[in-house]
């Protein structure tokens, strides 16, 4: 019934699935998610997987790849099941994403980046390019700006070492100040405003959005 094109008509099997827990129907569902003509049936098929624990990374890792966006969407929120381990393979095929032009992907990238280990090298970077190329989105600054815990000053640096110029990227660079500043640790406000006060390390449009940023965040 994955197939019907009655959304109640899918959603219910997918919930019974789940609930009878009979583990007969995973090939069938792996099957689904890896070749149905529908988009919408690979979606399901994934998220019943999910719901059956029985989703793979190479399910997840195909999917990132799907034509549909809110498939790959859905294959970046599944990836977050191995990016608590900074060295899974799955982390290297989500940080391909960086450059999917849908919306929908983006976004939900921008939040999952924050699932990933600070420790992990390909986080901080991961962070910057979405914050560069969608600084005027709200919605993915405030995803991005939710799992920086703490790396916001890591992530500014990036994006100040850069040499792109854009709108994007001056909203970033604002929001990234303001929010260091309202994070209120002493170290970090003064590294913030010697940034700002320093017009041999940054562009005066850098300069201009750090110091907007820091009076917004005051």
């Amino acid at each position: 019934a994955l197939p019907q094109p009655n959304g109640w008509c899918r959603d219910t099997p997918q919930h019974l699935l789940v609930q009878r827990g009979d583990r007969a129907a995973i090939p069938m569902l792996k099957s689904r998610a890896a070749t149905a003509p529908d988009w919408r049936t690979r979606l399901h098929a994934l998220w019943t997987l999910d719901g059956f624990d029985a989703i793979e990374p190479a399910d997840v890792t195909r999917a990132l790849a799907d034509q549909s966006r809110d498939v790959r969407a859905s294959a970046v929120r599944l990836s977050e099941r191995w990016l608590g381990d900074p060295k899974h393979p799955i982390q290297a095929e989500v940080l391909k994403r960086l450059d999917d032009k849908d919306w929908p992907v983006r976004r939900q990238l921008a939040a999952t980046l924050g699932t990933i280990p600070a420790s992990a090298p390909g986080k901080a970077p991961g962070l910057a390019t979405v914050l560069e190329r969608h600084g005027d989105d709200p919605i993915t600054v405030d995803a991005a700006l939710s799992g920086l815990s703490g790396g916001e000053q890591t992530v500014l640096q990036r994006l100040l070492a850069s040499e792109t110029a854009s709108p994007q990227r001056t909203a970033a660079i604002t929001m990234l100040a303001a929010t260091i500043v309202r994070g209120g640790q002493d170290a970090r406000v003064q590294n913030v405003f010697q940034t700002t006060a320093d017009p041999k390390r940054r562009t005066l449009a850098a300069s201009y959005a750090i110091g907007a940023g820091a009076v917004s965040g005051i």
